[in-house]
């Protein structure tokens, strides 16, 4: 089965991390908890037929995942990017360091 909504992608990216350090749009004033996953809903599909402009919708949410570590931390054999990369509808986009932080960019398409 693969990711219909919010929640579902959520709670794999929990399972994808090993933690619930696992924040939806968290608003300046959170303090992120490293290594940790930031994602938001970044476009919203839609695909018309029969004469519907919307006949089924489709989310995609930008997923980073930040830790300070260069050297990924492995759980069960795969680092936390390869996790995520081997999620329905993932594409890994890029990857940066900013403030000593590493960060790993994908979007995940629901659907």
């Amino acid at each position: 089965m693969g990711l219909l909504t919010r929640q579902d992608l959520h709670e794999a990216l929990v399972d994808a991390l090993g933690s619930n350090n696992v924040y939806y749009e968290p608003p300046e004033s959170v303090k992120l908890n490293y290594p940790c996953i930031v994602y938001y809903l970044s476009r919203m599909h839609n695909r018309g037929a029969n004469n519907r402009p919307t006949y089924i919708r489709y989310d995609s949410y930008t997923v980073t995942y930040i830790d300070p570590k260069v050297e990924q931390t492995r759980r069960f054999g795969e680092s936390v990017p390869e996790r995520l990369l081997a999620l329905g509808g993932s594409v890994y986009d890029r990857q940066f360091t900013a403030d000593n932080l590493h960060h790993y960019v994908f979007t995940i398409y629901l659907g």
